[in-house]
């Protein structure tokens, strides 16, 4: 797998920008969505907000993500690279992976669950189903679709 980073800056109206380049590419054939589930990972880590990513077209078909970085957050960073640790707040935040449950095509989940496969959510999130979501906030994106949707073939998952 090769994940790539790049950070843009630019200053507008005397207001630093940096914009997150994030791309992920896999040659393992046996797992097709392990970069797409890799991305969402990193993605909800960078930047929890789905409405805030932007899919941008790259060559040969790859797929590049992109979201503009708050300035907390580059401080933070700063902060970490300077300390070389996490700063307290953040290391003693109980920041977990995969503290959103998303909905799922029921079928799916199943498998996904004993095989440890991702699965896609309503939100087109990819998540390896390990858990039960009881407790977890529920995608507010998968929340909408569900709504909109039939409740019978749907379930939520991690």
């Amino acid at each position: 797998m090769h994940l790539e980073f790049a950070v843009s800056k630019e200053t507008i109206d005397g207001e630093e920008l940096a914009e997150l380049l994030l791309s992920v590419s896999s040659q393992d054939t046996s797992k097709p969505y392990l970069a797409e589930d890799a991305l969402g990972s990193i993605r909800e880590i960078v930047e929890p907000v789905v409405e805030r990513w932007r899919l941008l077209p790259g060559p040969g078909g790859m797929l590049i993500w992109s979201t503009i970085l708050s300035a907390d957050l580059i401080a933070t960073a700063k902060g970490a690279v300077e300390l070389g640790e996490l700063p307290e707040g953040v290391s003693k935040s109980g920041f977990r992976f995969a503290v959103r449950a998303h909905y799922a095509k029921a079928h799916s989940l199943v498998d996904a669950t004993v095989e440890g496969d991702p699965v896609r959510g309503l939100c087109g999130t990819w998540f390896v189903p390990t858990a039960d979501p009881s407790g977890r906030d529920i995608c507010p994106i998968c929340a909408g679709r569900y709504e909109e949707l039939d409740s019978g073939g749907l379930s939520p998952g991690q």
